[in-house]
């Protein structure tokens, strides 16, 4: 395990073409300038999380959710919660399905839930929450139809009800 100290080194940052920071590691005293130059140049390969509290940085384009925003359509049909999701569904989109759950269930308490992942393309833990939240409301009235395969086995580890593709 290696500390960074107060020394900064700068190196290239091929993600966004900025110049960004990596600490000086302790590590750095135990190795030789050339080691040193082989190890910057391995870094610059490496994706790192930039972690601030500067509301002026704004974060580099990321092209696979450009490519697949989030999209939620739902509604209240014969007392079911009918809902379409596509995109990601992950930690910054998952609270939209909350809260589309939420306004439905003030209006009148649905029986069950249908949702239609057929456009959902990647789905996370904060997603599957939500997904459980909506079970443990409706027990097994809670129905994930066009799951694609890559999703379906876990879907069903999880216990949910997953109908084959038509």
């Amino acid at each position: 395990m290696a500390f960074a100290t107060k020394d900064t080194v700068e190196i290239a940052d091929y993600c966004n073409g900025n110049r960004e920071h990596l600490f000086l590691l302790s590590i750095y005293r135990q190795l030789t300038q050339e080691q040193i130059k082989n190890f910057k140049t391995a870094m610059n390969d490496c994706h790192y999380w930039i972690i601030t509290l500067d509301e002026q940085r704004q974060p580099a384009d990321n092209a696979e959710q450009q490519a697949t925003p989030f999209e939620i359509n739902y509604a209240l049909e014969n007392n079911m919660f009918k809902v379409s999701i596509g995109g990601r569904l992950d930690s910054l989109t998952a609270p939209q399905l909350l809260t589309a759950w939420e306004k439905i269930k003030t209006t009148s308490m649905p029986v069950g839930a249908e949702i239609d992942c057929a456009k959902l393309g990647y789905i996370t833990s904060a997603g599957i929450r939500v997904f459980l939240i909506l079970q443990k409301a409706l027990g097994k009235n809670l129905a994930l139809t066009n799951v694609n395969s890559s999703m379906e086995k876990l879907f069903i580890q999880k216990g949910f009800t997953v109908p084959p593709l038509r």
